[in-house]
Order: C-alpha cells, then structure tokens, then sequence
C-alpha cells in the first residue's frame, strides 16, 4: 500500500480554521511555542511542508567527512520515552481510534472496514487475527472484560449510529452480541463497571446499561454545549471533549441522571481527552494539549497548554509522560511530571495520520490512518538516573580514503563495558547493533563500517542510533550519502 500523507474527504477531519490558536496562559505564536518548550532541544526549522522539527545530530558519511554537531546526550529522565517504530501493521480501511488490552488491539477501522482485531503479543510483528465487517464508520472502540464495544456512524451513509458490543473470547472469530442504536453520529465510547458512555457528536452524552451485554439499554442522557469527540471517565465523573464547548465535566454518579459540574474553554477544539490524578489532558486540535486542574470539578481551570506541529488528536497517559496522537506530525511524548510545566522529552513522524493512541505493555500503539497502526516501545521508566552519556561525549566519524568507518561513540575506557548501539533504518526496520564487543583497539569507540548486520553496505538516508549502557540510553541519528 502506498502511504500518501494526505487527509481524505470525510466526517473524520475538520479543515484547518483561520483562527490563530494560543494558549490564554502562555500567548505565543505557534512556531515559537512549539520550540520554547522543549527541553534540551538541539536545534529546529522546517521540512518543505512547512512542519517543524526537532534536530539531535547530523552526521554525515562520505568519502570527506566533517564533524557537524556534538550533540547533548542525556539519560532517560530528560530525553525521550519515545523510540523507533518497531511493529505496524496495515489495515484495510482508515485506522482511527485504538484500544488496547492483554495483548490485544482493537481498531476502529473507518467505513466499510468495521473492527479489526489485531494480536500484538509479539508487538515487533502484530497480526490481524479477527475483524467484525461494518458498514458504518467505526469510531471510538474501548476494551473490557473480553468484549469489544464499537461506536459507530451510519448517518454519511444514511445508515443508523449505535453503539455494538462484542464477545472476544475467540479472536480470530469476533461475534456480534448486541447492537443499540443511539442517535447522534458516535464518536468515542468509554466503559467504567456496567456502563458504557457514549459521546455523540450531534446529541451529547448517552448512558448504557451493559450489566447485560447481550441486552444493552439506555439509562441517562444529557446534551453538551458543543459537539463531543472524546471522552473519559474517573470515579464519579465524565469528561467529555466538547469540541468548540471545551471540557464539559459531567458528575455521573447517578447513570440515569447526569448533571454537568463544570466547563472549561479550552483553547482550540477539543478532540480527546485524558485524566490522571487532579488533571484532565485535552488533545486541543491545532491548538496542541491542554492541561486542566479537575481537583474541583466545579472550578476546573487550564493550567497550562503545550502547542504541537499538526492536529492534536487524542492523548493516553502512561505514569509521567502523555502520549499524543498529533496527524500528520505523529506521535510525541510530553512530560507532565509538573503538569503545570508540560515539556516535549520526543517525537516520532509516524507514516500516516495519526488520529488514536493507547498504552500498555511497555508499548504504545497508535492508529495512524491509511498506514494502519504502528508499534512503538516506551522505555525508561526509571527516574533520577546518574546520566553515563554526558555532553562532552563528542559524535564524530573518521574516514580513510575512499571508505568509511563512522565512530558511533566514545567514552572513557572505564564507561565502554556493557556497552551496545541499535541502529534502525527511516521507517524503524532493524539493521544492526554493534555491542562492546566491537570496541577499536584503543578501547573508547563503537565504530560502525556502513553494512547491516548480513554485511551488506546499506543504501544512502537516515539511521536511528538507539545507545544503551549502564542503565541510561540516548538516541541520534546518522546520514549516510553515497
């Protein structure tokens, strides 16, 4: 499949307004917001499409070689969570939203291509195992108990919108037990107990009763001031992204009779929306991430907003770091140790459109629209590590004549034991690691002599360098032109 990154015609994308988007609390342009708030950042510019980019390292091979960046390089607590893509898997529709649960990623798919079931129990290759056909657009898609729930939308197709559940016992064979219908065009679907809730973009937020997952039924309803995209549920609340009405906190404690408690604008359209702890984390459209204090859900207010490159989409949490799902720019990991102080510690530029993320297993998966879903592996869960990689090490390449060996790294003699780099082509494939068993003579330096692990020189573009040692790691990139 060829992946062109270009959104399609479709209730799925809102064009691009021409409303600038700030942040009310920190009013900056969105270029300069993107790059102030990074940490550690090495430098930045933009690509012929205009998209903004974060550079490490640079370094070029070539029969004359230059040194052209020593770059910072940290440990895991002030770099990146975020790694290369190690698994995807294309789907036959457009991957929009994704769940996650015990080994397994459930899809929403589009139109015409329904659910898509996929087993990431060996997340470098996941696999397809299982799809329910739909003729609607699958929308929202959440995961409990081994069922499946999928918010669907016919009205594009003059079809009915609903809300369907699914028995999962049997992946391979996903099995239909009930299908409610639920007016408003559903977007999202979120399950707490023996609930689910609905939030559909013309009516609001719908209550269903799933104690009977053969007999779904209704038991509350409220409209919202704007039209939902996304929610998420915690306790006895709701949080519903309202789209043009911000964050709309709904008290649900009695299922039949929700009451909103409060309201937050936020300070672009509200797509999704995350909770952890006291905070609500609003994936704000092209106004970036949101962070709302919810300590008092009748006082909520922003704290802080983290602009992004492209759409922000929706966002998962994982401990201290969020995971964005931002279209055509990718996925990016915002620390949100300070909620207050968000700051992005990594990116990746996935291939497609990335519109949906979940976490778990040490693995983030993210829907990423005509390129399926993509696999990426979040690491470095430790805090407050003594950094090994420090500033002063210097990345360099030494050639001789009209060959080439590239010194990857070099340290002090006494840091080079247990030492090892993998290096990964644009798109994340493996192509080889080089381990302190290949240290030079002198003992200081990794060198890399351009072949993948067969031997074979590897072609001209840009390799992932992923260094790891003595409990830290950093990440670079490597140019070879030849």
């Amino acid at each position: 499949m060829r992946i062109v990154k270009e959104r399609p015609a479709g209730n799925h994308h809102k064009q691009r307004g021409g409303a600038i988007m700030s942040c009310e609390l920190n009013h900056r342009t969105r270029g300069a917001q993107f790059g102030n708030l990074q940490a550690g950042a090495q430098g930045s510019g933009s690509d012929s499409r205009g998209r903004r980019w974060r550079a490490t390292a640079t370094l070029t091979i070539a029969a004359a070689c230059t040194l052209l960046a020593s770059p910072a390089i940290a440990d895991c607590t002030d770099w990146t969570n975020l790694q290369p893509i190690v698994g995807s898997v294309d789907t036959p529709g457009w991957a929009f939203r994704v769940a996650y649960g015990d080994s397994m990623v459930l899809v929403g798919d589009g139109a015409m291509s329904g659910l898509q079931v996929v087993d990431v129990s060996r997340p470098e290759v996941p696999e397809i195992v299982g799809n329910l056909p739909m003729a609607e657009y699958a929308n929202g898609v959440a995961l409990a108990r081994n069922l499946g729930f999928v918010a669907y939308d016919g009205a594009p197709q003059g079809l009915s919108c609903g809300l369907r559940i699914v028995d999962l016992t049997e992946p391979s064979a996903p099995l239909q037990l009930a299908d409610l219908e639920i007016t408003g065009s559903p977007w999202d679907v979120a399950v707490a107990g023996n609930y689910a809730y609905v939030a559909c973009y013309h009516t609001g937020l719908h209550v269903v009763s799933i104690s009977d997952p053969h007999e779904p039924y209704p038991v509350g309803w409220l409209d919202t001031p704007g039209e939902p995209r996304g929610l998420a549920v915690n306790g006895d609340y709701a949080y519903v992204a309202d789209f043009n009405g911000g964050l709309v906190i709904i008290d649900v404690a009695d299922p039949a009779d929700p009451q909103v408690r409060g309201t937050v604008a936020t300070p672009g359209e509200a797509l999704g929306v995350a909770v952890a702890g006291h905070y609500a984390y609003v994936a704000s459209g092209f106004a970036g991430m949101t962070v709302v204090d919810i300590a008092d859900p009748t006082s909520a207010t922003v704290v802080a907003c983290l602009d992004t490159p492209d759409e922000a989409w929706l966002v998962a949490i994982d401990g201290r770091v969020a995971y964005l799902a931002d279209g055509l720019s990718g996925i990016h990991a915002i620390d949100i140790s300070d909620p207050a102080s968000p700051h992005l510690i990594g990116s990746v530029d996935t291939p497609g459109d990335a519109s949906g993320v979940a976490v778990g297993n040490d693995f983030v998966y993210v829907s990423d629209g005509p390129a399926g879903v993509q696999v990426l592996r979040t690491e470095c869960e430790m805090s407050g590590v003594p950094p090994v990689l420090q500033e002063s090490d210097a990345w360099f390449l030494r050639c001789t004549g009209s060959s080439f060996a590239g010194t990857l790294l070099r340290l002090p003699a006494s840091q080079c034991r247990s030492l090892r780099a993998r290096l990964y082509d644009s798109r994340g494939r493996f192509v080889r690691e080089i381990s302190s068993d290949d240290l030079t003579a002198a003992g200081h330096s990794l060198v890399w002599d351009g072949r993948d692990s067969s031997g074979r020189p590897v072609p001209s573009g840009i390799y992932l360098t992923r260094l790891v040692g003595h409990g830290a790691a950093a990440t670079t990139r490597v140019l070879v032109v030849r």
